[in-house]
């Protein structure tokens, strides 16, 4: 598995940002090693600039692999939340994807 980019979308990414993205992506690399090639393309970010209440900050990721691709968004209050929360939902996708 390779995160091929990261990118921040109206929001400085910070090196904490940057490790606990690799991080969390990272505790996927096992269940990753059957797909060849397996790139990720994350992308974090505030979803727009002029919110009443708060922050609203989304995570997606575009995952690059054999057959179809997947795409997921995850929009939250909170950046880290919405970071673990896409990894979660790719990680049940994985799962439930039979290998070639």
């Amino acid at each position: 598995m390779r995160i091929i980019k990261i990118e921040g979308q109206n929001l400085e990414l910070t090196p904490a940002i940057n490790q606990f993205i690799e991080l969390k992506f990272g505790q996927l690399e096992k269940m990753t090693a059957r797909y060849q090639p397996f790139d990720l393309e994350i992308r974090v970010g505030k979803d727009s600039k002029h919110h009443a209440k708060g922050e609203i900050f989304f995570a997606e990721v575009n995952c690059i692999l054999p057959g179809p691709s997947i795409h997921l968004r995850v929009v939250k209050d909170d950046l880290y939340s919405a970071i673990d929360l896409v990894k979660d939902r790719l990680k049940n996708q994985i799962a439930k994807r039979k290998p070639d």
